[in-house]
């Protein structure tokens, strides 16, 4: 076909029918209209997405009686210049993403009339690593570009077809959900071969791979604001129990964690924990989360609101959260006693083990946090602090040190962002060295 245009001889392609790879137009795209530039970017884009194909300008068509399919019927040769192949081509790769920077644009003189001619849009088929070729709609907004409309489609024998916002919304949730599978499975199968072959067990993780893990597991609860707690030990272990059986003593620790009193702020995530991959979680959905990785990463995730780290408050005015201290010194110190557990036996004295307490709120979310000092019940004004994100991180000492003194360290941390001494921290005792949580005192709260 190529050949033919190239020839000049237009009339030979009369009587040829439109498919899935030619589409054909008697006058040019009106690229002054976004009418026209939305159709030229749905028929190249259509091609692309199926096998490729040829769009030719210059060709009427007519429906065939016997075969019900158009075909060319007459030539409309044009004037010279009317079709500019750079516009064209600046149209195209504007409207699609990601742009297609192969599609050819060719005008052909006719050979009887060198002033008239015919044109040809060459659409190659998408590479498989740029699939699907979207179509867009670039709207400008306060002076800022701004994506607001897209759409896919896709040439089936003679028509271009476009996918409805429910079939784009099922294919992206269903590949979003195969991914999710796939990855989970590959985790699984990777946990398998390590347990199996432990020399090949990869050791260090870097610290953006720790930073990844800790917002997957906040992705997951999706709770805003959130609170969470990580404990990250300096060397990577190999903490296979988590997968051997039900009955291992991690397994029954990540189900069972320790508590202070009945119906206090725990760390429990009910139990019944799962392996995702790498890892074992425990999960209560729209309560709180606990997981222990392979590799020793501990996270817990619980709400910061009203409901969990400032219980109490969920009728507060002026968009503020008072912590709850309680709360706040309790989950700690239970996160603290439960990774001295978690690591027991595996860590040696002068390893080392971060200690990361976060409190997360996404827009348009911007409440302002509330600390009070200690002692409590005393009529004291909080500090305040309007916060998207707010990371406290300590590093503490395995064997020679305590988790009341793991505790201590870390709340100094988070009461010092606030502006407070150590002796403001309730519930633990102060020495030269440092706060150490009081576990009978907070055994002995009554509210």
């Amino acid at each position: 076909m190529i050949a033919i245009l190239a020839s000049g001889d237009f009339d030979a392609l009369v009587g040829e029918f439109e498919s899935d790879w030619l589409e054909c137009k008697s006058q040019p795209y009106g690229l002054n209209s976004d009418e026209q530039k939305l159709e030229l970017a749905k028929d190249v884009s259509g091609l692309a997405n199926a096998s490729g194909g040829i769009i030719l300008i210059g060709f009427a068509t007519k429906v065939n009686p016997v075969h019900g399919d158009d075909q060319i019927d007459k030539v409309r040769v044009m004037s010279h210049g009317l079709i500019n192949p750079d516009q064209y081509r600046q149209s195209i790769s504007s409207w699609l993403y990601p742009p297609l920077e192969d599609v050819e644009v060719t005008v052909f003189p006719s050979s009887q009339d060198d002033s008239k001619s015919v044109a040809a849009i060459i659409v190659p088929s998408a590479n498989d690593l740029f699939r699907p070729i979207m179509v867009r709609r670039t709207l400008l907004d306060s002076q800022r570009r701004v994506e607001l409309f897209f759409g896919y489609f896709e040439r089936k024998q003679t028509r271009v077809v476009h996918y409805s916002v429910e079939r784009l919304h099922t294919l992206l949730r269903d590949g979003r959900s195969l991914s999710a599978d796939l990855k989970a499975g590959f985790d699984v199968l990777q946990t398998i071969i390590e347990c199996r072959f432990p020399e090949r067990a990869t050791l260090a993780e870097t610290p953006n791979d720790i930073d990844e893990r800790i917002e997957a597991a906040l992705d997951k609860v999706c709770y805003n604001p959130s609170f969470s707690l990580a404990a990250i030990p300096s060397r990577s272990l190999d903490l296979r129990g988590l997968f051997q059986s039900r009955g291992h003593d991690l397994v029954r620790l990540l189900d069972n964690p320790p508590e202070i009193r009945e119906s206090g702020f725990d760390i429990n995530a009910g139990g019944n924990s799962r392996v995702q991959g790498k890892l074992r979680r425990a999960y209560i959905e729209n309560t709180n989360l606990l997981e222990i990785h392979k590799d020793g990463l501990v996270v817990f995730v619980a709400q910061a609101d009203g409901e969990c780290l400032c219980w109490g408050s969920k009728h507060q005015k002026h968009n503020q959260r008072l912590i709850n201290q309680l709360a706040l010194v309790e989950m700690v110190y239970l996160f603290c006693v439960f990774s001295v557990k978690v690591f027991s036996g595996e860590l040696q004295d002068g390893d080392t083990v971060t200690l990361r307490l976060s409190i997360r709120q996404k827009e348009p979310l911007q409440q302002e946090f509330v600390l009070k000092p200690g002692p409590l019940f005393g009529l004291h004004y909080g500090s305040k602090i309007t916060l998207p994100s707010l990371d406290i991180s300590v590093k503490v000492f395995s064997g020679s040190e305590s988790p009341e003194r793991w505790a201590g360290k870390l709340l100094a941390g988070l009461y010092a962002t606030f502006g407070y001494e150590e002796d403001c921290i309730p519930y633990a005792d102060i020495s030269d060295e440092g706060p150490c949580i009081d576990r009978g005192k907070i055994e002995n709260h009554r509210l």
